[in-house]
């Protein structure tokens, strides 16, 4: 029996946030850096593999190759660059996207943890790998 996680993954546009990443680039650790201090949920697609560069190719129309990270989609919006997510974050746009999208992580569900702290599923790295993070009040 497959989990439901491995069972169905909703495509790019239909998932709250979603940053198109590559280790090691310095613009898409400041863009993480930055969702991540927003409280915004995303799932991380790494453009270093194959997978990702193709699904990010399909997604902006652009070729593998020409491609230019990082690429954040927030609620069906895509954010061209780093430049435009922190102007987004100056004018409180990006918050009032995220919580649209329902991609803010106040808006996720909390769950208790072996050690009976709560936490929220903040970062999902793959289809059932996600990183949690302490619940805030």
């Amino acid at each position: 029996l497959k989990s439901p996680a491995r069972a169905w993954r909703p495509p790019a546009e239909m998932r709250p946030a979603t940053l198109y990443s590559k280790a090691g680039c310095p613009h898409c650790i400041e863009a993480r850096a930055l969702l991540e201090a927003e409280g915004v949920a995303f799932e991380l697609v790494d453009v270093g593999d194959e997978k990702g560069r193709d699904a990010l190719a399909a997604l902006v129309g652009e070729t593998r190759e020409t491609v230019i990270i990082p690429k954040i989609l927030i609620g069906g919006q895509l954010i061209q660059s780093g430049a435009d997510l922190r102007d987004l974050r100056a004018t409180s746009a990006l918050r009032e996207a995220a919580r649209r999208a329902g991609a803010l992580a106040e808006q996720a569900p909390r769950v208790s943890l072996p050690d009976g702290s709560d936490a929220v599923a903040v970062l999902h790295t793959g289809p059932t790998d996600r990183i949690w993070l302490p619940a805030h009040p």
